[in-house]
């Protein structure tokens, strides 16, 4: 199943049931997988740009670890947990 397949597939099953999914708790085999990904951020990133790109979002990096962009990634996961949970309640 292809990544845009699985990722239409959980926001249907969103829709349909209005409960967000839960995650399984990770294995060995998914940490590893992480470190994976964490060593090739490059083909990561390539991969999530062109993803984000045929859904017409904009994907901007920014600069890591540096208090201007942790406080705006801060506030906008806080809006968007916000937005989440009027949606469900």
């Amino acid at each position: 199943m292809s990544i845009d397949a699985l990722s239409d597939t959980v926001l249907l099953g969103y829709l349909r049931t209005q409960k967000l999914p839960v995650a399984p708790k990770p294995t060995g085999e998914a940490n590893l997988r992480e470190l994976q990904r964490l060593a090739h951020k490059g083909r990561y990133y390539r991969l999530c740009g062109e993803r984000l790109y045929k859904r017409h979002v904009i994907h901007r990096l920014t600069a890591s670890y540096t208090p201007q962009t942790n406080g705006q990634v801060e506030r906008l996961v806080g809006v968007m947990v916000d937005g989440l949970r009027k949606m469900v309640n």
